[in-house]
């Protein structure tokens, strides 16, 4: 899924804390995907309520930031 943005895993904390503890987003091909912490941990959640782990974040490319979850998260 791409999000548009370099969004780093310290921005997209500072979000979910921003935002009450959830933060929505959009993907390019507009999708939901929501994050949101549980302890030190970043969870995505899709649609469907499918969840993934962040395991390695901030893996940082020329076009952006890779962050590589646990799980399968499925468009709608």
């Amino acid at each position: 899924h791409v999000v548009a943005g370099k969004v780093t895993a310290e921005d997209l904390a500072k979000k979910i804390r921003a935002h009450g503890g959830r933060y929505n987003m959009q993907t390019v091909s507009g999708d939901a995907l929501t994050a949101a912490r549980s302890g030190s941990s970043i969870y995505i959640y899709d649609e469907s309520g499918g969840a993934a782990k962040v395991e390695i974040a901030d893996v940082m490319q020329s076009n952006g930031v890779i962050h590589s979850v646990n799980d399968v998260l499925l468009p709608k």
